[in-house]
């Protein structure tokens, strides 16, 4: 959240006046319009506010584990209705039907065309087809929708360590981050580029210090959290670990629009990090043999949310670190388009794409898996 100092400052960069909308609060300041939610929604009169989901099929889950979900990244749903996910611990991407039935696996584990070292973000190209980014080999490699490799895209830039979490929006511009080492501090720098790779904006860069293992010293595993993707309109929506807010910016990087609201902090209990040290270890063996839990400390308290994301009507969907009473539920607040906080709901679902009455999730089974799951959606009064 930006802070004016000076009273004298204010008067002269506030060019819009307070005005209100239900329970928010809204501002122009110094030509970014700033909107401003409290704690309890408000929805306009009328429309739908209630949201359930009923489970229609698991995904990913399978006696055989050659066709089952070890750990899953991403995921995209095609037009032909079939579900490709990354699974970033046995390093594969696999290919199911819409019903959970495992139908084929893309690419393969090495270092040549078409194979990944760490297959990690996949979506959709504008040509329709398949980008799956190999975070360990600093490269996306594209396939059709049947699996067939086309080209990789170099994500190495010189003097960085390459670019990282590359997303696409619909006229071939890019975002992600750049990451570039000094000693042992690490610039992650959230940029935009054109087709080509060339920048285009600098949206905000964040440091961490790296620490050496056995020194002793730790980096906060919650400064990693950087959530942002391209909304319809082709603008960068993008939120960071310190506030409840997600702000707008163009491609060339003018800030538009920043969606905030009031949040009570949620202290991270000792059975959290007991569950996060879990998760930590599972993947130390994808770190060259280095425990991860020599390197990473957890914060006293949460970050205001976990991600967010728009479904079809582009509504915004965020998901917080609040919890439900069930196990493993957390509160999810929705947003209208306009950023206006009209309702929230509780659920195990970490949803990831809702379009008309389906929706999409990951949630953890009995056994410890974190699975894809299809629901039915339905809004209500």
């Amino acid at each position: 959240m930006r802070k004016i100092t000076g009273i004298i400052l204010s008067l002269f960069l506030v060019l819009g006046i307070w005005g209100s909308l239900e329970a928010q609060k809204v501002k122009t300041v110094d030509g970014v319009k700033y909107i401003q939610n409290g704690r309890k929604p408000s929805a306009p009169k009328g429309i739908p506010t209630k949201f359930s989901l009923k489970v229609e099929a698991t995904i990913g889950y399978d006696d055989d584990p050659d066709k089952s979900l070890a750990e899953v990244g991403f995921f995209v749903v095609g037009d032909n209705g079939k579900i490709y996910a990354t699974d970033v611990k046995a390093r594969k991407v696999m290919v199911f039907d819409t019903d959970g039935n495992f139908v084929g696996q893309i690419g393969k584990e090495g270092q040549g065309p078409g194979e990944f070292t760490m297959p990690s973000l996949i979506q959709i190209s504008p040509d329709n087809e398949l980008m799956i980014e190999d975070g360990a080999s600093r490269r996306i490699a594209f396939f059709t929708m049947e699996g067939e490799f086309i080209r990789n895209l170099n994500l190495i830039k010189g003097g960085t360590l390459g670019l990282t979490s590359l997303f696409v929006d619909k006229n071939w511009n890019y975002a992600g981050r750049q990451m570039v080492l000094d000693g042992q501090t690490m610039l992650l720098e959230l940029m935009t580029f054109d087709k080509d790779l060339n920048s285009l904006a600098s949206i905000d860069s964040t440091e961490i210090q790296i620490p050496v293992p056995g020194s002793g010293k730790k980096m906060n595993l919650m400064d990693f959290i950087q959530v942002y993707m391209f909304n319809p309109d082709g603008n960068l929506m993008y939120g960071v670990n310190k506030d409840y807010e997600i702000m707008v910016y163009d491609l060339q990087g003018k800030h538009l629009l920043s969606i905030q609201k009031e949040f009570k902090p949620v202290k991270v209990t000792p059975e959290d990090i007991e569950e996060m040290t879990e998760r930590l270890a599972a993947f130390s063996g994808m770190a060259g043999g280095v425990n991860l839990m020599d390197l990473f400390e957890f914060p006293k308290e949460f970050p205001p949310y976990q991600g967010f994301f728009l479904d079809d009507q582009g509504r915004i969907f965020v998901r917080t670190w609040e919890k439900g009473e069930g196990e493993d539920e957390y509160w999810t607040d929705v947003f209208d388009k306009e950023g206006r906080f009209f309702t929230r709901f509780v659920h195990k679902s970490e949803l990831r794409i809702i379009d008309g009455d389906t929706a999409y999730g990951v949630e953890e089974n009995e056994d410890g898996y974190r699975l894809i799951k299809r629901y039915s959606v339905a809004w209500s009064k």
